[in-house]
Parts: structure tokens; C-alpha cells; sequence
């Protein structure tokens, strides 16, 4: 529900105390290990959000993974991604797929699917071998994000708060971001022409000025 709140931008600060106690991380802890491993990660989006967006919030609270744990992704976008290397090696720099990597990950952030970039667009190779957080210079890299039926309400047309705050948080740490619907992609994918257009609208609209503050 806390995490519900983050979605639009409401920051409950007056629970962070309650929330972030030794009692009740101790209780939470004693739960199956399921509902422990869930629980963290939310804790740690919680934290992350928080963070990165409420200037009132004196974290992190959680100290970051040291070891490296998998992150459940999506298969279908997965496959999608390692689809669209070519013709998105196209659109953006002349078939030159060195400057394109599939599930970045970034620095500075947990792992949670939320904070995963499914293509990267660098604007070189060497900017491949970069790290990127919350105080690095970001601008010149184009995070796209593969958006599967389920990140969209019932109309098909609105993007559920999850995702928005998804892209909030990119646009917020530096990156453009482009947006591409699963479902057009697959559809376009027997038309390469018309793919190539389709994402060639979505990575011009990715280099319009961000409105986020």
C-alpha cells in the first residue's frame, strides 16, 4: 500500500520511522521466506523511491545488496529485446549494434524489475563499459522499455502506476526514455519497413525535452 502511494508521487514520510524499525523488520523476518523475500523487495523499491524523489527523506535506509541475486524477468520481453537489436541498430546509428545492451542494470539501485532497462541506447561503445547511478551524467543514453499488455489499464491506452513511476525515475536520473508496446512490436515484426518506422517514431519521441523536473 506504501508503495501504492509512490506511484503518484504521494510520500507518506510520517511511516518511515514505523516502517523502517528494528521491531518490525524483526517480525517481518520471522515470516516464511517467501513472503520475506517479496516483503525486501518492496522495502527496497520503498527506499529507493523515496530517495530518489522526496528531498524530506534522509536514506537510504537499507544498506545495498553485495551479492548478486537474480531477478525474475519476462520472458517475453527477452525474446523481444534480442529482436528488436537489429532493427533498433538501424534506427539509431546505422545497423551499429555495439552501441545497443539487452537488461541493464544500475548502479546505485536495487535489483527489482522496476529498475531494470530492457535495451540500452549508448551514444558510443566506450559509453557501453559505463556505470550509471543517480550522480552520473545520463543524458546521452536512451533507456527503452518494453511494455508487455499487463503495464497497461483495460483501455490499452494508460500505462498502470508502476510503470509510470518507472519512467519517472529515468527521466528523473538524466536518460531519455523510449517507450515500445509489446503488442505493436510482434505485430510489425513480419513488416521490417514498417517496424523500422514504428520505432523510429518512438525514438524520435524519446528525444523531445522531458517535462520532468
Amino acid at each position: 500500500m506504501l508503495v501504492s502511494f509512490l506511484y503518484i508521487e504521494r510520500y507518506p514520510l510520517n511511516f518511515t520511522n514505523k516502517l523502517f524499525n528494528p521491531y518490525f523488520l524483526e517480525r517481518l523476518h520471522n515470516q516464511p521466506e517467501e513472503v520475506v523475500s517479496q516483503s525486501r523487495a518492496e522495502l527496497k523499491l520503498f527506499d529507493s523511491t523515496m530517495n530518489l524523489s522526496c528531498k524530506g527523506y534522509e536514506g537510504p535506509m537499507l544498506p545495498k545488496d553485495k551479492n548478486y541475486t537474480p531477478v525474475p524477468q519476462d520472458q517475453r520481453v527477452a525474446r523481444l529485446s534480442s529482436r528488436l537489436l537489429a532493427p533498433l541498430a538501424d534506427v539509431v546509428g546505422g545497423g551499429d549494434s555495439s552501441r545497443l545492451a539487452k537488461t541493464v542494470l544500475l548502479a546505485a539501485l536495487p535489483l527489482h524489475p522496476l529498475f531494470i532497462v530492457d535495451v540500452m541506447v549508448y551514444p558510443s561503445h566506450a559509453a557501453s563499459l559505463l556505470r550509471f547511478g543517480f550522480h552520473t551524467n545520463n543524458s546521452s543514453n536512451i533507456a527503452v522499455l518494453l511494455l508487455t499488455p499487463e503495464h497497461y489499464d483495460r483501455t490499452g491506452k494508460h500505462l498502470m502506476g508502476s510503470q509510470v513511476m518507472r519512467v519517472r525515475h529515468l527521466k528523473r536520473m538524466g536518460f531519455k526514455v523510449m517507450l515500445v508496446k509489446m503488442t505493436e512490436a510482434n505485430k510489425l515484426m513480419v513488416h521490417p519497413r514498417e517496424l523500422k518506422e514504428y520505432l523510429q517514431r518512438q525514438y524520435l519521441e524519446a528525444q523531445k525535452p522531458s517535462t520532468v523536473a
